[in-house]
């Protein structure tokens, strides 16, 4: 066979990883709840992720009412890319709530606030069913609501349908869901 030296050089190939930044590329928002009573409270919370599906700390997030333009939230992400803040709802209706940073917007959570004291019904009794005039009858009103049995801090008024004469009752109804007019 043939004869003759081989030289060999060698090659040293070195391979250098491409760093890529973390960036924002997606939020997440949550609520704890969706429906309340006036008067709830409901807890936000926003998770800022990177390309990778990694969450990411220090990135500034804000959580807005869209519907009154309420900030809820609006500070940088924790260690697990959270930031979060609650909302205390006073008024009956339908809110809509997002969470962003910069271009980033999440889709809008949705919260459905109700009357908690709406009144059920209201049942009159009269101390008596026939009177002779110039003696007083005492009418009592009892407030049922729908989220409780009786509703107290409702002002009343009484109409004599005939003469169309109102009486204000003495005081709103208190905590056994009663209050009481006297009419001479």
């Amino acid at each position: 066979g043939p004869s003759g030296n081989i030289d060999s050089n060698n090659v040293t190939i070195t391979v250098k990883a491409k760093t890529i930044t973390p960036t924002l590329s997606r939020i997440t928002l949550s609520a704890n709840a969706k429906s309340v009573n006036t008067g709830g409270t409901v807890k936000f919370t926003a998770i800022a992720y990177d390309q990778n599906g990694k969450v990411m700390s220090d990135q500034t997030v804000k959580i807005l009412d869209i519907s009154d333009q309420v900030t809820i939230a609006d500070g940088s992400t924790n260690s697990s890319g959270v930031i979060s803040g609650t909302e205390k709802y006073s008024r009956e209706g339908t809110y809509s709530i997002q969470a962003s940073s910069g271009s980033i917007t999440r889709n809008t959570v949705t919260i459905t606030v109700t009357v908690s004291n709406a009144i059920s019904k209201i049942t009159l009794t009269v101390s008596t069913k026939s009177a002779i005039q110039g003696t007083t009858v005492t009418f009592t009103a009892h407030v049922t609501g729908v989220n409780t049995s009786n509703l107290s801090g409702v002002d009343l008024t009484l109409i004599e349908k005939a003469s169309s004469q109102t009486f204000k009752f003495d005081s709103a109804t208190g905590s056994a869901g009663k209050a009481q007019v006297g009419v001479t």
